[in-house]
């Protein structure tokens, strides 16, 4: 038997499965008729004839048949699965490296050659999936699971979408300057503090919580990660240089804005000062979070440039070390992810939209969905976006670069630009897929003490006729202010003390 008879036999096969995505006894015949008939020198009689003989002695009915009227498709598929592995990954592999073996080196694409290698097995792979379910299941054929909301702990999320979903890709856009950064980061930490807090007290190692930042190396941020987590005044850590220069409730030197802590009022125990705070975090926040810093800056210059390959490298390594899985993964910010790649690989600028529109299906897909968890990805508003009023509502088509961003993305947020008079932004929670659209709109202040924003709908609201935020009394002294405490839905359910809540 000839190579060209197998030759012929895998390229009608390939053509049938694109074609008609399945690719039976009957239907190959009669592709490999029309395709011999068309070209009736490929093969000589004595090779057709062995390739279509009905019975056991041809090379078709073989693959398919075990015996007389006894079809076994997935034996077939086995042996085309194999053959392809053989001509499409084994020989180029094979030829590249002995194309370069007499000169004792490797050839300077094999990173490129594997990973085509790992995309063409990933393909081949896929030839034995049919991804189809019943519409509707008998009842009580399988158990009806929850649809599982994991609490953020952040009101800005909780209280008005529910939570987050494991196997999600969701979306922030913000304008410059609005909070996006640190939105990502109070997202990674109140993830990390709540993972914690349930896993460690029955035993259980914590999953991750990872930040992916791009835009600037970890020395400019990390003292913004560290009051996130303590409860420290930035102001105090920023300045930082002796640790001995941290308050203690034994040496007595609180600070002013300590006593004013919620966790010091007497309602939630004993006074603690900066120390003791620090301490109790890295009790912690070491086993559940996990700061990563691909901004291609100090120690790391290589890193940040791999698209969305080197996320799930990065990802796999640090699972891992840590032998845990994974909660939540922030990436700040995807415009940045996207233009790196484009440059590193060579590829023209004109192509970013395209990226960019693909980021939140390839998020969802090789992140959230393979490692169940949710994943958080912010990118900047347009220009146009960003010259909007404060007080107007922006919206996921007002992203940058990319008006599909959000299109893939099963909730996305867009921040607008920061009111410089009162600090305040406006959230529009623009798409979230589980719930209806909201006609009302968060109202966020960033809180630059302690790295977060913060939910104040009840303390301030919307005066759109002078396009301005406005304090509760301030707001019922001007007709025609909007208070945001009388319109703002209450939370949908509380999610603090559970996980799991029916859709």
């Amino acid at each position: 038997m000839t190579e060209a008879t197998y030759g012929v036999l895998w390229d009608v096969a390939l053509e049938t499965h694109a074609r008609y995505q399945q690719y039976g006894y009957e239907l190959l015949v009669n592709e490999l008729r029309n395709q011999l008939n068309a070209a009736p020198t490929t093969l000589s009689e004595q090779e057709r004839e062995d390739l279509l003989h009905p019975d056991t002695d041809g090379i078709l009915y073989g693959i398919m048949f075990t015996e007389e009227n006894q079809l076994v498709p997935t034996y077939g598929q086995e042996l085309l699965r194999r053959f392809l592995k053989e001509r499409s990954i084994v020989r180029p592999l094979r030829k590249a490296l002995l194309d370069h073996g007499h000169t004792g080196s490797y050839p300077t694409e094999l990173l490129d050659i594997v990973q085509e290698a790992t995309r063409r097995a990933s393909r081949i792979e896929s030839l034995s999936t049919l991804p189809a379910h019943v519409a509707l299941p008998e009842r009580g054929d399988i158990k009806i699971e929850p649809q599982i909301f994991i609490p953020t702990t952040i009101n800005w999320v909780d209280g008005w979408i529910r939570g987050q979903r494991p196997g999600d890709a969701n979306g922030l856009l913000g304008a410059y300057g609005a909070g996006k950064t640190t939105a990502m980061f109070q997202l990674a930490v109140a993830n990390a503090r709540h993972e914690a807090a349930e896993t460690l007290a029955v035993g259980k190692r914590p999953r991750l919580s990872v930040i992916l930042n791009y835009e600037e190396p970890r020395s400019k941020y990390e003292r913004k990660i560290w009051s996130a987590a303590t409860n420290i005044a930035h102001p105090r850590l920023a300045n930082l240089t002796d640790w001995s220069s941290l308050s203690s409730i034994h040496r007595g030197n609180l600070q002013d804005y300590e006593l004013r802590l919620p966790e010091n009022s007497g309602q939630s125990g004993p006074v603690r000062g900066e120390m003791e705070r620090w301490d109790d975090a890295m009790s912690w926040l070491n086993m559940s979070l996990v700061v990563c810093d691909m901004s291609g800056s100090e120690a790391y210059h290589d890193a940040g440039k791999g698209y969305v390959d080197e996320i799930c490298r990065v990802l796999e390594r640090l699972m891992d070390r840590f032998q845990t899985g994974l909660r939540c993964v922030t990436i700040d910010y995807a415009g940045l992810v996207c233009r790196r790649h484009l440059v590193s690989k060579n590829i023209n600028e004109d192509r970013l939209r395209h990226f960019l529109g693909n980021f939140g299906d390839l998020c969802r897909t090789r992140v959230s969905e393979p490692y169940q968890c949710t994943t958080w990805v912010a990118h900047q508003l347009s220009a146009d976006a960003n010259k909007k009023s404060p007080t107007s509502p922006v919206h996921f088509t007002d992203s940058a670069e990319a008006r599909n961003f959000a299109e893939n993305l099963a909730v996305c947020g867009c921040i607008g630009a920061r009111d410089r008079a009162t600090n305040c932004t406006l959230l529009n929670w623009d798409k979230v897929r589980y719930a209806e659209q909201l006609s009302t709109y968060p109202i966020l202040k960033i809180n630059g003490d302690f790295c977060r924003l913060d939910d104040v709908s009840h303390r301030y609201s919307v005066d759109s006729s002078a396009r301005r935020f406005l304090t509760a009394d301030d707001a019922n002294q001007i007709v025609g202010a909007t208070v945001a405490a009388d319109t703002a839905p209450p939370p949908r359910r509380s999610l603090l003390n559970r996980t799991t809540v029916n859709d």
